[in-house]
């Protein structure tokens, strides 16, 4: 689905929002801080990184040689630190979504990441303004007995989500697959543009890819 292929929710509608991914874009911030971490522990960078998209403790564990002393510590730096790269990370167009539908519909986020570092972004984005609870989920079946847990039929629920195998969870779970809403086929991302000589108001702006520079992995060569 596109989320655009939604032109009308019903308030009887609950709304539920997975974070990373969903609702905001922390690939760079999450990737930053991770290489700050691993030079601190290491001492050095590891190229092996660049071609990760995200990068996260199992595809570290893969692709360097680390001690698991080596790779606590990594993680303790990340968890110490994540905040100070939250402004690397970016507002994804399913937010526009939530900031519409909010006043008539329940809405929840459902995030399976750390608490700590959910609601770093969470209070950076003022999120809980407009979402009538949080869901934080430890289970690896992310959306287990999320009927249960809402008090609501499976047929009533909508959810975002980008993440494959938390998508295989939902359906599991009861939830339709016409009503699971695919983020990964449809992931614009926004950033603002700052007044300046031309511009006399602050404007936002969507955007798909990164420009990291010509030739490097990951980066979109055609631009």
């Amino acid at each position: 689905h596109n989320i655009y292929d939604i032109r009308q929710i019903k308030s009887e509608y609950i709304l539920l929002f997975d974070l990373d991914g969903t609702l905001v874009d922390t690939d760079l911030a999450n990737n930053s801080v991770y290489r700050y971490a691993i030079r601190e522990v290491m001492g050095e960078e590891y190229l092996a990184l660049n071609k990760v998209k995200r990068i996260t403790r199992t595809i570290l564990q893969d692709a360097i040689p680390v001690s698991q002393e080596q790779l606590d510590r990594i993680i303790d730096i990340k968890r110490r630190c994540f905040h100070f790269n939250l402004n690397m990370t970016s507002l994804m167009e399913t937010f526009f979504l939530l900031k519409k539908h909010y006043n008539h519909n329940d809405c929840y986020i459902v995030t399976s990441a750390e608490q700590c570092r959910a609601d770093e972004i969470i209070n950076y984005y003022n999120f809980r303004k407009y979402v009538k609870d949080i869901i934080y989920v430890n289970d690896e079946n992310k959306y287990n007995n999320i009927t249960s847990k809402l008090n609501k039929d499976s047929d009533k629920i909508i959810l975002f989500e980008d993440n494959e195998i938390a998508i295989q969870s939902a359906i599991e779970n009861g939830i339709c697959c016409e009503h699971i809403i695919d983020i990964s086929k449809s992931n614009l991302k926004t950033f603002t543009i700052q007044v300046n000589e031309f511009l006399s108001q602050k404007t936002l702006a969507f955007h798909k890819l990164y420009y990291i520079g010509y030739n490097k992995p990951g980066n979109p060569d055609f631009i």
